[in-house]
């Protein structure tokens, strides 16, 4: 299936233009004015070893002290490590 946009903003899921055009004029929702790429893809879920790898580059210098906030790909890796491995989440609790 395609993903198409009418003019009203109105998104239409249809094998083709033509079926697209078609459901568009049934339901009143203008014509098609272009093509989408669809709705966004879920983000893959992040592995362990990609969180500890975070994690410890979040605790280098210069960063490493100074309780600088997270960004979302490290809350990401937090969440991960507190999940799958508590005893290394408990070790960076305490550096």
């Amino acid at each position: 299936m395609r993903h198409f946009v009418t003019s009203t903003g109105a998104s239409i899921e249809a094998p083709t233009k033509a079926a697209a055009a078609a459901i568009a004029a049934q339901y009143g929702m203008g014509e098609i004015s272009r093509q989408d790429q669809g709705p966004p893809r879920p983000a893959a879920k992040m592995n362990l070893n990609r969180a500890r790898t975070l994690a410890e580059e979040a605790n280098e210098w210069p960063r490493c002290g100074q309780d600088w906030p997270m960004d979302a790909e490290e809350a990401q890796a937090d969440g991960v490590i507190r999940e799958l491995d508590p005893e290394y989440a408990r070790y960076l609790d305490m550096v």
